[in-house]
């Protein structure tokens, strides 16, 4: 817990949209400086978590799963087909009925397309893979789980993404409006980040979406929106 507020907690009289920015970066600038091998085994217990919990493993069955392409040292939740099977052979929900998603091109409108492993994907930015031009869209209500990554979470469930709001976009209707809390009747919204990245507390903007759960390598945490 005071690993948490020392992470978050910014010098007294600095301004709050500062406060924002020092925090991004520096979890950024951690974040990249991972290695592949410090990733690899975070991203083999967050899998891990995530496949022994019984919210998350109902969720997968329940519709499409949304997943992410890492870059930057974000824990890695794709599936074994894709990286091979992570250290220690940590077990995954990916095999569910109802296929993956993943974000289509990050400078257009958000959305996740329909994906399976091994069908071609572009790429943009250097390293951001994402499916082509024709792949279905399946609109973020009809996804029975999403994993958002992130630059930091708290334990309300509030995020802090990378400053473009894709996210922020593509989630805001879930609740009804931007910045409404997700209900029952929405997807289960898991954030995953690498335990730093879990903080004590995020100013909240109006058109912020929170997290049902927020998964680490070392705990799965139930926000204030989860449901059992």
């Amino acid at each position: 817990m005071n690993q948490r507020r020392a992470a978050s907690e910014p010098p007294a009289g600095v301004p709050p949209e500062t406060e924002t920015q020092a925090l991004r970066a520096r979890l950024l600038g951690r974040r990249r400086a991972l290695s592949e091998a410090a990733v690899s085994v975070a991203s083999s217990s967050i899998l891990g978590r995530l496949a022994d919990d019984l919210r998350v493993r109902r969720a997968a069955q329940a519709g499409p799963i949304g997943l992410y392409w890492p870059v930057r040292g974000e824990p890695d939740v794709r599936p074994p087909q894709v990286v091979g099977p992570h250290p220690g052979g940590g077990p995954t929900l990916m095999d569910g009925p109802n296929g993956l998603t993943l974000p289509g091109h990050p400078a257009a409108r958000p959305r996740m397309l329909g994906w399976n492993p091994g069908a071609p994907l572009a790429t943009a930015w250097g390293t951001l893979r994402y499916p082509v031009a024709d792949a279905t869209e399946v609109e973020p209500s009809d996804h029975g789980l999403i994993l958002v990554p992130g630059v930091a979470f708290d334990p309300a469930g509030n995020r802090l993404g990378s400053g473009g709001g894709w996210y922020d976009r593509l989630l805001a209707g879930l609740g009804g409006t931007a910045g409404d809390r997700p209900n029952a009747s929405t997807p289960l919204l898991v954030g995953v980040a690498h335990q730093f990245q879990l903080v004590e507390h995020l100013e909240v903007q109006r058109w912020d979406v929170p997290m049902h759960l927020i998964v680490t390598p070392s705990e799965l945490v139930a926000t204030p929106g989860s449901t059992s």
